[in-house]
């Protein structure tokens, strides 16, 4: 046999054992992996597997690989951990690109809430099946698009997927799913708020259920009975919705029903039918009770709150109402604990699977270092035996050496010897002849110092002589002085005594005249006073009984403003929960009556944090009015509608308070003015939006001023359409932000009692700004106190500044 065919064999036999067993070792771990995630013991179940890709990852196996990774992802999904698992699949992806697998990448993505990511993956794959020609497979991607778009409040673009879909189910001929792809293009266009042709779009998909004899035609009425609402034609939306009632409760679905019965609460409130608006609230209220659903039940109690204020039943109005907050501010606690649930998990998980791979890790280093340890044991011992043989050859050598040695050690102790005893000699005679120079040197010395200590004797005298002279000068003048000061003041005191003789004079004279006419008048009053008494008694009894009245309405009033605070206290955000993402803050929160137009308002949405300082129309009871009805219409825009962008919240927060408070149909023209910051922590930005409220922030020790824009939220309108600016700040180094109302700036005091003025806020700010943020609060708060007792003068506004530190 050729001797390279033979080297060749012989390569196979040793290197086939070893592949045939990471194989069977991977296998192996792959199944108890299995066995472990059906068993939920999901920390011995990524440790197999994490142990598994470590084999693989030596062996190269691609396929292999993404295939562990693949199982790795599903572990992670079942725990709803889908940024993690599509994390998994990109690694798959990467090895060995599918679409099946690219498709479960954007559906993770979809579940994580990555809209923009999961579009760009479905785009991929819908490119993909367009140019297969496989529409059974491009319309599940294409319906999916449509709702990522959605979440992403792209309408338009989601109207153009769905007419898409529809074309491609025309073809189909297929009329229910026609229906559906209509039924959507509908609904696109209602969130479009294009109306008119959404209820084309509704009537035409009502006609093609009739035709095809559909069982249930619900769906669709709701549909154009909301797009009647959205158009204001209230009388059509209710028939509509009537005819989905029925639909309904032949269902029985109870949780549908109560949902049914607060729309029509709404409508009939609408249509100021105030009778059958309570008749179906109750009914709502009373079903999503039994069904225990918080959010229809949190918009059945706004809705009556809404009715008891018709009737001006406040005090019910504000009952409801709070019931209707804690219930919606329960729904955003639950969502928001959810949430901090499965962030807590996926960071339990990451640990656990960073000290698993550093156990690995650290378990390959020993083995690496036990192999290491043995070979070196190996090598000193072999040097060992070459070193104790060349020691014996040394020891041969050192005998000898060591005879010659001590007799080369003898002669140089003897050189030694003599070189130390001509070295003392030397030695003495130095020090000799140094000694006898600093004799003569001190001489010298001595001379000079006698010397000049008679001349600083001499300066002395002369010092002594030339101050005795100079005190008797000054005696002199003092003398001198003292004279005149006596002489002026007798002739001062003098002329006083004279003036105050005859000022004494002239007023004892006018108190005279004064006295007699005051007898006259005393004389006349005593008359009339006599006939006034019997008068004032019977008055006093009756305004002891009206005091007592005015007292307990007086404490009803206190009560009640009291609980108002506390309920507006309630819709304040919670410091723990602001200081969870932005560490660096302060508010500085000081009312001028117990309950305040000012509120401040924080929510986290979509990797963004977004706080506002708001300043509402009034003070006391009638701003935290306004204050509660903006802070709802604020979670509903940011947290419900998913809406980030400063400017489209003020612009629809203004359409909110329009319409909440009905100000194109009435007189009113409440609103509020405010700031707006959205803070991106990942794309270092922050977005601003101000409704004649400014931001100011200092960044690299310059202070920059933008103002917001020149209208309030709410209020009247008379331009076409209401819309805000955004300005974008790029975060390259710390930057401080300052956001508030007008009431610092505004309250009158100081030395000459007039405002603070902005100029002198952005001068403290630029001051403080480097100070810890308790400490600029601080600063704040005693500079407002201080400029009140200078000018003795109230609190005339409700003041609120927050401050937030950013670091790159």
């Amino acid at each position: 046999m050729p001797l390279h065919k033979k080297h060749t064999l012989l390569f196979f036999f040793w290197i086939f054992p070893i592949f045939l067993f990471a194989q069977t070792a991977t296998d192996s771990l792959l199944v108890q992996a299995r066995n472990f995630v059906q068993k939920e013991d999901y920390t011995n179940a990524l440790r197999h597997y994490l142990q598994a890709v470590r084999i693989e990852e030596k062996q190269k196996n691609k396929p292999k690989l993404s295939a562990i990774y693949t199982e790795m992802a599903g572990l992670y999904q079942e725990g709803n951990l889908y940024e993690k698992s599509a994390q998994y699949l990109q690694k798959a992806y990467s090895l060995n690109p599918s679409d099946e697998i690219a498709l479960k990448i954007a559906d993770l993505q979809m579940q994580a809430q990555l809209y923009d990511s999961a579009l760009v993956q479905y785009q991929k794959i819908a490119e993909i099946y367009e140019k297969q020609q496989t529409s059974v497979k491009l319309l599940p991607v294409l319906r999916k698009m449509v709702i990522a778009e959605q979440k992403l409040r792209n309408h338009a673009k989601a109207l153009v997927l769905n007419q898409k879909i529809l074309a491609i189910q025309e073809k189909t001929q297929n009329k229910t799913e026609i229906i559906i792809a209509k039924n959507n293009i509908g609904y696109t266009q209602k969130q479009l708020k294009q109306y008119e042709e959404a209820v084309r779009t509704f009537a035409e998909v009502l006609k093609l259920e009739a035709e095809s004899k559909a069982k249930n035609n619900t769906s669709t009425l709701i549909n154009l009975g909301v797009t009647y609402q959205n158009l204001g034609n209230y009388t059509q939306s209710l028939n509509y919705l009537l005819l989905a009632q029925k639909n309904i409760e032949q269902s029985g679905n109870k949780k549908e029903m109560a949902k049914m019965y607060d729309l029509l609460s709404a409508i009939y409130y609408s249509l100021k039918d105030y009778y059958n608006a309570k008749y179906y609230n109750e009914l709502a209220i009373e079903l999503s009770k039994e069904n225990r659903d918080a959010r229809t039940l949190s918009k059945a109690y706004q809705t009556t709150s809404l009715l008891y204020q018709n009737e001006e039943k406040y005090d019910k109005a504000l009952e409801f109402f709070k019931q209707h907050l804690a219930l919606r501010d329960s729904i955003l606690v639950e969502e928001r604990l959810r949430q901090q649930d499965l962030e807590d998990e996926q960071f339990v998980i990451e640990r656990t699977e960073n000290e698993l791979k550093l156990l690995m890790a650290g378990e390959e280093l020993k083995d690496a270092q036990l192999k290491e340890a043995r070979a070196e044991a190996q090598r000193r011992e072999k040097e060992n035996e070459i070193l104790l043989q060349e020691q014996k050859l040394k020891n041969a050598l050192i005998g000898r050496q060591e005879a010659e040695k001590q007799q080369a050690l003898q002669s140089l102790v003897l050189l030694q010897t003599q070189a130390e005893a001509e070295r003392q000699d030397q030695e003495i005679t130095d020090l000799q002849n140094r000694q006898k120079l600093q004799n003569a040197e001190i001489e010298k010395k001595n001379a000079e110092e006698k010397q000049r200590q008679g001349e600083i004797e001499l300066l002395n005298k002369d010092k002594k002589l030339n101050d005795l002279e100079l005190k008797r000068k000054e005696q002199e003048l003092a003398n001198q002085k003292e004279f005149q000061t006596a002489l002026y003041g007798i002739i001062g005191l003098g002329i006083l005594v004279l003036i105050l003789i005859l000022i004494g004079l002239f007023v004892t004279n006018q108190k005279n005249k004064q006295l007699a006419e005051q007898k006259n008048m005393i004389t006349e009053k005593n008359t009339e006073l006599s006939m006034q008494n019997a008068e004032i008694a019977a008055q006093r009894d009756n305004a002891e009984s009206l005091s007592n009245q005015l007292n307990k309405q007086n404490e009803h009033i206190k009560a009640s403003i009291n609980y108002a605070q506390r309920i507006q206290k309630a819709i304040l955000p919670l410091s723990e929960e602001i200081e969870r993402y932005l560490p660096h803050y302060f508010v500085l929160f000081q009312p001028r009556d117990v309950v305040s137009g000012d509120f401040y308002f924080f929510a986290q949405s979509q990797n963004k944090n977004l706080i506002a300082a708001v300043d509402c129309t009034g003070h006391g009871v009638p701003g935290a009015f306004m204050s509660m009805i903006g802070n709802a219409l604020l979670n509903e825009i940011i947290i419900s509608q998913q809406t980030t962008s400063p400017d489209l919240i003020l612009n629809e927060l203004h359409k909110g308070i329009r319409k909440a408070l009905r100000q194109a149909d009435s007189s009113n023209k409440d609103g509020m003015d405010m700031t707006l910051l959205a803070i991106d922590h990942q794309e270092n930005i922050v977005e601003f939006a101000g409704a004649k409220n400014p931001l100011i922030y200092i960044q690299k020790g310059a202070l920059e001023h933008i103002k917001g824009d020149k209208f309030p939220i709410g209020g009247a309108q008379q331009e076409e359409e209401r819309i805000f600016t955004k300005h974008t700040i790029k975060i390259d180094s710390q930057t401080v932000f300052y956001i508030f109302t007008d009431g610092y700036q505004d309250q009158f005091g100081g030395e000459k009692n007039t405002k603070f003025m902005i100029s002198n806020l952005k001068k403290l700010f630029l001051e403080i700004h480097q100070d810890d943020l308790e400490k600029q609060r601080l600063i704040l708060e005693r500079t407002f106190q201080d400029w009140l007792k200078q000018g003795k003068e109230q609190q005339i506004d409700d003041v609120l500044v927050i401050g937030i530190r950013i670091e790159k």
